[in-house]
């Protein structure tokens, strides 16, 4: 029976998300170790630089070297400092960490959501498909703020941007989610909310240690001067990429602007699949988007940053192409727009890649 199946699909999401936040727990304690052993002497002794420019203090005491405080010599910090520096995503080891399992987390929730989606049948389950594939781009960003942090780049304008947009991101899908709760399954609903609250937590706590502190109003005044940067362009590359930036913003915005139907109206699971779709998207597409415009403008689309997004913009929009294959005369027109810009981002990640250090990047280069 259909009640059947709902409760079996609803015990194996409950498994997996179990099984999946034991191993992140455990991950997480391994972390903590390494982190540890990094600091009190064993295995590289530069990842300690960074508590060098940052005074940690906890202790009371003026002039003392208590946990949690940094040495009056400016030495090495000690465990007790670690463990702070740890759990306040202060330090590299705990935000690679960190952006590392939000990949694994974000990867396991799209699956999740596509088994759920099946018992909505073929149009909820093929909408749900195409928002799964918003997890290529989000895992190739956070990839790419990964790789930031170990490279101690997050004060570049491009990461401050990615960690604030995926924040929106996740912040949107929350509340989109939380909106039509009674279309999912209730561990599919709690799992969504745990990822998507961390990959908030998460980002905004990295930004804020980028720019030196809770600043939402010149957060608000730079998201301003970037969408209002979208219509100046100094070349074609720059013009395409803000184009698409415009044209999936205005879908994503009317798609959440729907009518909400009744609950019992049966084209209500499908209205709530095309919000979510477009909550799972819209500030994320933003962000990379003007991360590559910004990036051809500066002459930087070969740089290691810009060619991990453009692979993820291509990937995510690929796969949507490839769902959307017309069948019965449908399909053809959003087949065309989700192609053309896959391959606009395949080609940019060629002739990045084909121009190597001649365009200004390399493997080893992040965004400046």
């Amino acid at each position: 029976s259909q009640s059947g199946r709902q409760d079996s699909r609803a015990g194996n999401c409950s498994r997996v998300a179990f099984v999946f936040a034991m191993a992140l727990g455990f991950a997480g304690s391994l972390g903590q170790v390494e982190c540890r052993r990094t600091v009190t002497g064993g295995l590289d002794r530069r990842a300690c630089e960074q508590w060098r420019s940052r005074r940690v203090v906890r202790s009371a005491a003026p002039g003392s070297s208590g946990p949690g405080e940094e040495a009056a010599d400016g030495g090495t910090p000690s465990a007790g400092q670690a463990k702070v520096a740890y759990y306040r995503l202060a330090d590299k080891t705990s935000q690679s960490f960190m952006y590392r399992s939000l990949i694994a987390a974000n990867v396991t929730l799209a699956a999740l959501q596509l088994l759920d989606a099946g018992m909505y049948g073929v149009d909820v389950l093929g909408v749900v498909g195409l928002s799964s594939t918003s997890v290529v781009a989000l895992s190739m960003a956070l990839h790419s703020l990964r790789g930031a942090a170990l490279n101690a780049r997050m004060s570049s304008d491009t990461y401050k941007r990615l960690n604030l947009g995926l924040m929106m991101n996740s912040l949107l899908t929350i509340f989109v989610a939380s909106r039509h709760a009674v279309f999912f399954t209730p561990s599919l609903l709690i799992f969504l909310v745990l990822v998507h609250a961390a990959t908030a937590l998460v980002t905004l706590r990295v930004w804020e240690l980028s720019v030196g502190g809770f600043k939402p109003v010149q957060a608000l005044k730079n998201s301003g001067n970037s969408i209002l940067a979208t219509f100046r362009s100094s070349n074609g590359t720059s013009i395409i990429y803000s184009v698409i930036f415009w044209l999936l913003g205005l879908i994503s915005v009317m798609a959440l602007l729907i009518p909400s139907p009744s609950p019992y109206n049966t084209v209500a699971p499908f209205l709530a699949s095309l919000r979510l779709w477009a909550a799972q998207q819209l500030f994320l597409n933003g962000a990379v988007l003007f991360a590559l415009k910004d990036a051809s403008e500066r002459g930087r689309l070969g740089a290691s940053t810009f060619v991990s997004l453009n692979a993820g913009l291509a990937g995510t929009f690929g796969l949507r192409a490839l769902l959307c294959l017309p069948r019965e005369g449908k399909g053809l027109t959003p087949m065309i727009l989700y192609g053309g810009i896959a391959l606009f981002a395949v080609y940019n990640y060629w002739a990045a890649q084909r121009n190597g250090k001649g365009s200004g990047g390399g493997k080893d280069q992040t965004a400046k």
